[in-house]
């Protein structure tokens, strides 16, 4: 059932370039085994609507997600957790967009490639 491997990307940090446009530091990867499923009618059209293109959807084990946390300090002193935020399969990025926990302890995670947002 779970025949792919993607690379789960958590964006550890940010900062902004002189142009005031975010640029992306540290990462952490993880990678994992998951399985592709179809995108539902609505989902996808939503989507579209939004200008954002949607083909499938990954399904990952819920434990598998979790090794993508990173615990960290923010700016307050509050503790916070970063979850993966990208993800690379088959040699290409991208984006996650939505993150849905089901029943039967999986994720699932909706995305986009890279350059549609």
């Amino acid at each position: 059932m779970y025949n792919e491997t993607v690379k789960l990307i958590t964006v550890l940090n940010t900062s902004e370039d002189e142009n005031g446009y975010t640029v992306e530091g540290d990462t952490r990867e993880v990678t994992v085994y998951a399985y592709v499923k179809s995108v539902k009618y609505t989902e996808y059209y939503a989507a579209l609507a939004a200008n954002m293109h949607v083909q499938n959807i990954f399904v990952v084990d819920t434990h598998d997600f979790e090794m993508s946390y990173v615990e960290t300090n923010g700016i307050t002193g509050r503790n916070r957790t970063l979850k993966a935020s990208k993800l690379e399969y088959d040699g290409r990025l991208y984006r996650i967009v939505r993150t849905y926990k089901t029943q039967d302890n999986t994720i699932e995670l909706t995305w986009v490639v890279s350059s549609d947002l």
